[in-house]
Parts: structure tokens; sequence; C-alpha cells
């Protein structure tokens, strides 16, 4: 794509200015007496291009699929009371990564609830640029009217579009970017894959010290079997005894698990060893 350019050159005091048509460019060439500055001008419009008209199936959301030029159910996209040709309808809560790879200029959209959500639903819309928050709706409620989005996004990389469930969860969240389209001056933009993160496991590593994680009240009919499996951590092997069992029933010990048979109605509190010969013993 050809850009327009404008030229300054500065020598002993004077300016003179002209402009050419080039591919993207920017240097600077100094020298002793005087310099010549190019770069693009920031006058003429780009090209409009659609959002709608990307990929969108990189959308991720929470609940349904995001479409093209419809509402999340598949009817005309429509905001309190106003219909839109174009637009992206989704759900909350969604995000839609934009490699813009800072061919654009701007990002323009309006954002509200669907009218097909009735008188349900609130959401938030967000826009981030290479990480940075540069726009945020506020609650938007059902019935509202829809909400302009207009951000510069010159040089921007990425561009995350984001649609929160309000306070209410996120049922009924019908969300649509309508009229959304980008001002491309160069590369055009691209929609991609979220970024995967690792892996991370939150649950602490359990320690040698037995230890039951069954529940504390368990119970069936009155003669009705009973398996009760004790899950229990700690450093192996581990040998188990139980307490107090009620009248009639027995236990037999099989791979850490306690099978028993219930013969009687009532509660009984029954007491659950495990012990290793080492690290100490633990009770339910």
């Amino acid at each position: 794509m050809l850009t327009r350019w404008s030229t300054h050159k500065v020598l002993k005091g004077s300016v003179v200015k002209s402009s050419l048509r080039a591919a993207r460019l920017f240097f600077i060439l100094c020298a002793t007496s005087s310099f010549v500055a190019v770069y693009p001008a920031t006058t003429g419009a780009g090209e409009k291009v659609w959002l709608s008209d990307l990929d969108i199936s990189k959308t991720m959301q929470g609940w349904g699929r995001a479409r093209k030029d419809q509402s999340v159910d598949g009817n005309p996209l429509r905001i309190a009371g106003k219909t839109f040709e174009k637009g992206l309808g989704t759900h909350a809560d969604s995000r839609l990564y934009v490699k813009l790879d800072g061919g654009s200029r701007r990002f323009s959209a309006l954002v509200g609830i669907d009218d097909e959500a009735g008188r349900f639903g609130s959401v938030e819309f967000r826009v981030l640029a290479d990480g940075e928050e540069v726009y945020k709706s506020g609650t938007i409620r059902s019935g509202q009217a829809a909400r302009p989005v207009d951000v510069e996004v010159t040089g921007v990389d990425m561009l995350v579009l984001i649609v929160d469930a309000g306070p209410d969860g996120m049922n009924f969240d019908h969300a649509d970017w309508a009229n959304a389209a980008f001002e491309v001056v160069g590369a055009r933009p691209l929609t991609v894959d979220a970024p995967r993160e690792e892996a991370v496991i939150l649950t602490p590593k359990p320690g040698p010290k037995p230890r039951i994680n069954s529940a504390r009240i368990f119970g069936v009919r009155p003669g009705s079997p009973v398996l009760y499996t004790i899950a229990a951590t700690g450093q192996r092997p581990l040998g188990f005894n139980a307490e107090n069992l009620p009248e009639g029933s027995r236990s037999a010990m099989r791979r850490d698990g306690l099978p028993d048979a219930s013969r009687n109605a009532g509660s009984m509190r029954s007491r659950w060893k495990p012990e290793t010969t080492w690290a100490g013993t633990a009770a339910r």
C-alpha cells in the first residue's frame, strides 16, 4: 500500500516542504549543516476492515458461539431498538485476540446488550492494546443505548476485545460489538488464538504425615451395603484401623479402602486411623 509522506528540509534556518508517495519508510539523514526527515503524513483515510469479516471462530466465550453480523442466538444485531447490519455477536465472558502488527490507525464500534436478552443481562466491554487498557464501557444493562468505542491504535501490535459478565452473573449476557471496524493503513488485522498459559498445580504438595481427606459424615439406608473409601495422603505404605463401628458391621481392608455393611438404623461415631511406621498417625 502506498502512503503519503511529507519531507522537511532544514538548511541554515530555512524550511522547504515537499511531498511524495513512497513505501512505508522512516529515516533521518544527518549532515553537518542540514538534515532531511521523512515521516508519514497524518491526513488521509485508511481502508475500513470490518471485525466480523475476520475469522471470528477464534472468539472464546462463556456460552454459544460467536456469530458474524448476527446476535449470539442468530438474530439480526439489535441494541435498544436499533438494528445494525455489521458486527460481532458474542456472549460474556468473551475474549478475542486481534493481531494488528502496527497496521491499523483506529478501532471503533457501538457496544451493548442485544435486545434478544429481554430485560435481563449486564456486561462490561473492555479493549486492551498491547496489554494496556484503552477502553472500558462500565456496566451496560439490557435496554440501554449502545455506547461508542473509538480508540487510537497506531503502532499497536495486539488488540484484545473483552466482554466481562456484569454483577448479576453471565446469564442472558448477549453482547454485541456492532459496526466494529478497523481503519487500516498497513498490515491487515488478523485474529489469533489466545496465548497458552503454563499449567500450574495450585494444590500444595502433601507432606509425609498421614492425613485423611474423606468426608466426615457418610451414610446409607439401613440394610444397604456401604463402601467407605478412605482418601488419605502420607508416606506409603499406610496402615488403617477402625474403631467404634456400628453393631453388626464389619470392616475389611482392601487397598486403602474400607468396605463395610451396615444393618442398623441410627448414627454412630466411628474413628478411622491411617498410620505409617515413621511419620505418625491421623484420625477422623
